[in-house]
């Protein structure tokens, strides 16, 4: 592993004088004697993007996994606030809650993160089956909705397509 850290970008776009939807304090992660991240501190305020980058290796995606409880058996420390809430001291079954409702990643390889053996609109529907229990219809409606607010072309063709 690289010894550079990663570093953040926030885009803000006016000053925010409420508390960080996404507060993280000292984030360490260790896999046994290789510590990986070394004190990241970064805020989200609701309505910001946040991106993380850095050299291969730097631990960008440590960082963002060991947020979700995604590390296996890393050592984690630090502080993680998610609206006021320690996610880093979270049980299992909370942190499965907040996945995929509350906060999602996005990885970084395209290859890997769809399915080319599920229809694009199923793999994104998927969610909306899965934790709020919608009908499959409604949530190729929500698929297609979401597609179409990000600004992808054509998105109940694309929800069609492998």
């Amino acid at each position: 592993m690289s010894a550079t850290q990663p570093s953040t970008a926030v885009h803000r776009t006016q000053s925010r004088p409420e508390a960080p939807l996404l507060d993280v304090r000292n984030l360490s992660v260790r896999f046994g004697a290789h510590e990986v991240v070394k004190g990241v501190s970064f805020q989200v305020h609701a309505g910001e993007k946040l991106a993380i980058v850095g050299e291969s290796g730097s631990g960008k995606t440590v960082t963002a996994l060991s947020l979700l409880g995604l590390v296996g058996q890393a050592q984690v420390s630090g502080q993680a606030l998610f609206d006021g809430t320690d996610v880093l001291r979270l049980p299992e079954p909370d942190l499965q809650r907040l996945r995929g409702g509350d906060v999602a990643m996005v990885f970084q390889e395209p290859m890997t993160a769809l399915n080319p053996l599920m229809r694009v609109g199923d793999q994104i529907a998927e969610i909306f089956e899965q934790k709020k229990a919608f009908s499959h219809d409604l949530s190729i409606k929500f698929a297609i909705e979401l597609m179409d607010a990000v600004g992808l072309p054509d998105p109940a063709h694309m929800a069609r397509a492998y």
